[in-house]
């Protein structure tokens, strides 16, 4: 199984995530693997933005206002990365 999908709750069968699971994925997305690995070594980096933007939404206690400005800010980061090497 992939290692960031978890079954929880067992909605999918045992063989839905069987080891042909990523191939199939990386086929409908129409990238090359190493396009792919291009992408996640650009956007790794942002995890521990990622992470402090989501405490904030979740625990900050902030006005829908100061939400959508912190979500923008996060959206923004996030296409910036993306687009720089595209």
């Amino acid at each position: 199984m992939i290692r960031f999908i978890d079954n929880v709750g067992d909605y999918f069968s045992t063989t839905y995530f069987d080891e042909d699971f990523p191939t199939k994925v990386l086929d409908k997305t129409g990238y090359a693997r190493d396009q792919v690995g291009e992408f996640n070594k650009r956007i790794s980096p942002l995890s521990a933005a990622y992470f402090k933007f989501k405490q904030l939404i979740i625990e900050g206690g902030l006005r829908t206002r100061d939400k959508k400005f912190s979500k923008h800010n996060f959206n923004t980061l996030l296409l910036e990365t993306w687009l720089r090497k595209c």
